[in-house]
């Protein structure tokens, strides 16, 4: 048997297919991370903005939480 014919008796590589697993994956990295930038973003605007007194009812969260 010649090298020609051994290499076309082996199976084919199929390196154009998708791999499926990976594309879940990556889509749910992908959610996660918009809905973590999204919370991030969100906080972010209640700070600088101060959306109804926020930053004041944090303050008192934390002194609660802190025993003072």
């Amino acid at each position: 048997m010649t090298v020609s014919l051994r290499v076309s008796l082996k199976k084919p590589v199929y390196t154009h297919l998708i791999d499926f697993a990976s594309l879940r994956i990556t889509a749910l990295f992908g959610r996660v991370s918009v809905a973590v930038l999204t919370l991030l973003a969100i906080i972010w605007m209640a700070l600088i903005f101060d959306f109804g007194g926020v930053v004041g009812h944090l303050g008192a969260l934390l002194n609660h939480l802190d025993g003072s």
